[in-house]
């Protein structure tokens, strides 16, 4: 073969090596609005988890008929919060009563900041079949990411222990982080891989299922629904995000696949793979 064969080949995989890179420019360099509404999406999914996490955590270490002052002191340290006990006991007939202050600091639980009151109703132990509790999020409760990303979150939600998990459901969440506002309606069901009979959720590895459906700035009304579980394993460094899972988004005017393993190895880091219209995104959690 002659030489001018060999530039013509070598000039020609130059040329698809340089389209091929353009390509990829081309898919992943979208204007940032075109990304604002995954991203909040995902966002809000996050606060909420955020809050049910550490509740879940402060419920679930009591194993007796009563919560105890000494319990509440050790969450205190442990969490780096305030509890103020109503009703302590779960055999007066009405349950015990929590509320939870928040001071905008960060935990040995995980690296998010909280900000704001909770309160808490339980009719009997939290970890027994059939217990059921409220949360109340009052207004201005402050969910700030290890990015530095604030999501204003309050409403209620419903918790209900089944024999296999945990039914989470809300009727009236709302969340605003000044670039994405909507109403939340959660139908959600928590599993345990790992940790459910054990007191606290540290070093658990939770999934959910279900769906969320979404009502965003009070006009386009949308639904979540996870395709595969979404799972997150409870330890310091590795809960801010969840580790794998999908779900599907459907509104008016958009649809769109959040892939949470991006780089199918369940890796604690913030990149998710949203999937739109035949392409693929690499997006960075808020």
């Amino acid at each position: 073969m002659n030489r001018s064969y060999y530039t013509w080949v070598h000039t020609s995989v130059l040329l698809v090596l340089l389209l091929s890179i353009a390509a990829c420019e081309r898919i992943f360099d979208k204007p940032e609005t075109k990304l604002n509404l995954p991203r909040g999406v995902v966002a809000s999914l996050n606060s909420f988890s955020a809050v049910w996490e550490v509740i879940d955590h402060i419920q679930s270490r009591n194993e007796y008929l009563n919560y105890s002052r000494i319990l509440a002191d050790s969450l205190e340290n442990e969490l780096n919060l305030k509890i103020e006990i109503f009703d302590s006991s779960y055999i007066d007939g009405d349950g015990i009563q929590l509320e939870i202050k928040f001071n905008d600091a960060s935990s040995t639980f995980d690296r998010k900041r909280r900000n704001g009151v909770i309160l808490i109703s339980t009719d009997f132990n939290y970890r027994e079949v059939g217990s059921q509790s409220t949360v109340v999020i009052k207004d201005d409760f402050v969910i700030t990411s290890v990015n530095g990303n604030s999501m204003k979150i309050h409403g209620s939600i419903n918790l209900e222990r089944t024999i296999n998990g945990l039914n989470i459901s809300s009727y009236d969440l709302e969340v605003d982080d000044d670039k994405f506002e909507a109403d939340l309606e959660i139908n959600l069901f928590c599993i345990w891989e790992k940790g459910e009979t054990t007191p606290g959720l540290i070093r658990d590895i939770i999934k959910f299922t279900g769906n969320v459906n979404f009502d965003i700035d009070h006009d386009d009304n949308a639904q979540l629904k996870i395709d595969v579980p979404l799972q997150k394993t409870i330890e310091y460094g590795c809960s801010d995000f969840f580790q794998s899972g999908q779900f599907t988004f459907k509104s008016n005017e958009e649809q769109f696949l959040i892939d949470y393993d991006e780089f199918d190895n369940q890796a604690c880091n913030n990149i998710v793979k949203v999937i739109r219209g035949g392409k693929e995104f690499e997006v960075s959690i808020p």
